[in-house]
């Protein structure tokens, strides 16, 4: 899990790099009908640091909807315990606050929450448990663009991570 974190860090750093280091002709602009979005970040949360996937298209210049998949896992002395939650998201995108290349958006996610808990602790081992079922979130985020394409993205709010920082393509 930890060498996943490192390549995904360090994948985003790489992007990252070259966009800055990369001369621009043209500047970063609001979001608009048709743009699309690929969010890559990890977190902070009660079940560890969750990594997030998502995707959203601009169904109008100020809402975008698309898909969420989060992932977790943490262990204590006895349990290894993993969380998955997949759904789809809304955002509204306030695009007339801020500078062309920042977008703040406030957003819902609604999905399906899967969870499980594995024993691995000494002894003769318990019943094993697994959960799923309806899974909610809300969020505020704001994304900062370095480029036309590429920036860095921050969410904080209800879900497998309250803090969520990584970084954005647009496409």
């Amino acid at each position: 899990m930890k060498k996943s974190i490192q390549l995904l860090l360090a994948t985003a750093l790489l992007f990252l790099t070259s966009s800055v280091l990369t001369p621009q002709q043209t500047h970063a602009q609001k979001m608009s009908k048709g743009d699309n979005y690929l969010n890559v970040g990890a977190g902070f949360g009660a079940y560890g640091i969750p990594i997030m996937l998502s995707y959203e298209n601009a169904i109008t210049d100020n809402i975008s909807l698309g898909v969420q998949l989060n992932y977790a896992m943490k262990s204590d002395i006895n349990y290894k315990y993993s969380y998955m939650i997949g759904g789809i998201r809304g955002a509204y995108h306030f695009n007339n606050v801020g500078p062309e290349n920042l977008d703040l958006y406030l957003g819902l996610m609604l999905g399906y929450n899967y969870a499980r808990s594995e024993w691995i602790g000494t002894g003769s081992a318990p019943v094993a448990s697994n959960y799923s079922g309806l899974a909610y979130g809300a969020f505020a985020g704001v994304r900062y663009f370095f480029n036309p394409k590429i920036g860095i993205f921050g969410e904080v709010g209800y879900s497998i991570g309250w803090i969520t920082a990584g970084v954005t393509f647009r496409f």
